[in-house]
């Protein structure tokens, strides 16, 4: 089995054939919710995917996108990021 370079071969590598990244915290300071981001690959998929999980008053959510997607909504983000700060349309 060749592994990903992201894959930590955790349980769910192992026993569900699902390679998966460490998770990465995406709050700020003070947060009443938590959000967390990885990347998903399940072994027999050239697929990857990214997994937004969502934590709000102890229920969780799970939003799945594929990496090429999360490249369109990364420059979206950056685009609307640039607005909030007042800057050009």
């Amino acid at each position: 089995m060749q592994h990903p370079t992201w894959c930590i071969r955790g349980a769910l590598c192992t026993a569900e054939g699902i390679h998966h990244s460490r998770p990465l915290p995406a709050v700020t300071d003070g947060a009443e919710d938590l959000i967390r981001l990885w990347l998903e690959k399940a072994w027999d998929l050239a697929q990857v995917s990214i997994v937004m999980e969502v934590t709000v008053q102890g229920e969780v959510t799970y939003t799945y996108m594929q990496a090429g997607q999360a490249r369109i909504l990364r420059h979206q983000l950056g685009r609307l990021l640039n607005l909030s700060k007042g800057g050009a349309r």
